[in-house]
């Protein structure tokens, strides 16, 4: 699901591996008389060139003009069209690999251009404007797991969690990178901070990158959030359950664990502004 940042449309993408997957936009304000559910805009199905794959990646730009699917078997279809007033779309595969995609970002601009993250790399691809139609350039020949890219919106850099760093990536190559060890399953950027979970025993963050660091073991699974610079601590929390997806609306950063409930982190924050 993907809530259009400013409005109140939600994406859903939807599959159940027997037929091609459904993507379905929604107006959340308009509710159908008969039913009193969202009325629903349009409805596509993704193609993936009639291969029953399993979606990993999913990623809108802010008007919905473009979407981009990325499947287990290491594709990538780009939609385009106007997919709010249903007035018709197309569909392309700008990307194949023997790799499973893992993670998918659009940067905006001028040119547009994906990240791809698969298990073995981290790539750019130009879809709109200069260099469009190139191959895809390889930024770093390690990949990240499934919920371990982001991006800033600030830079529009992706960050990328993994075991020993996050590292930082524009489109030429990485720009950033902050020691920090310790298994990581979700990432995300919340205003001036980077928060990631760290589900292993033990996290372990050199005291060299931080003014505040910490070897000490935890239990379960962890919450850590920095600052953009990496000098701070700003939160560390312990969850009996694991953190399976974490996102921001309205202003405040929230999780789900997978016990099926939701909390905001973010009001222990406060005390920094």
């Amino acid at each position: 699901m993907k809530q259009v940042e400013g409005t109140s449309l939600l994406v859903t993408v939807a599959e159940d591996m027997t037929n091609e997957p459904v993507l379905k936009v929604w107006a959340l304000d308009k509710l159908e008389k008969k039913t009193g559910m969202p009325r629903c805009q349009s409805t596509i199905t993704i193609q993936n060139n009639r291969k029953q794959f399993p979606i990993t990646a999913f990623a809108a730009v802010k008007d919905l003009s473009q979407l981009a699917v990325g499947f287990a078997n290491g594709a990538v279809t780009v939609v385009r069209g106007d997919l709010i007033h249903d007035r018709g779309t197309k569909q392309r595969t700008v990307f194949e690999s023997e790799e499973p995609v893992m993670g998918i970002q659009f940067r905006e601009g001028s040119t547009t251009a994906l990240y791809i993250a698969t298990t073995g790399r981290i790539l750019t691809l130009v879809i709109s404007g200069k260099g469009q139609g190139q191959p895809a350039r390889t930024l770093d020949e390690k990949g990240c797991d499934i919920n371990c890219m982001t991006i800033d919106k600030a830079t529009r850099d992706v960050i990328v969690a993994r075991d020993d760093a996050i590292y930082y990536y524009g489109l030429h190559g990485r720009t950033a990178l902050y020691n920090c060890d310790g298994q990581k399953r979700v990432v995300a950027t919340y205003k001036d901070y980077v928060a990631f979970v760290a589900p292993s025993s033990t996290l372990s963050i050199a005291k060299s990158t931080l003014a505040t660091g910490s070897t000490d073991s935890v239990r379960s699974h962890t919450l850590l959030v920095l600052n953009a610079d990496f000098h701070i601590i700003a939160l560390q929390e312990n969850f009996s359950h694991e953190i399976s997806r974490m996102f921001v609306e309205w202003g405040d950063l929230f999780i789900l664990t997978t016990e099926g409930k939701v909390s905001s982190p973010s009001t222990s924050l406060l005390s920094l502004y």
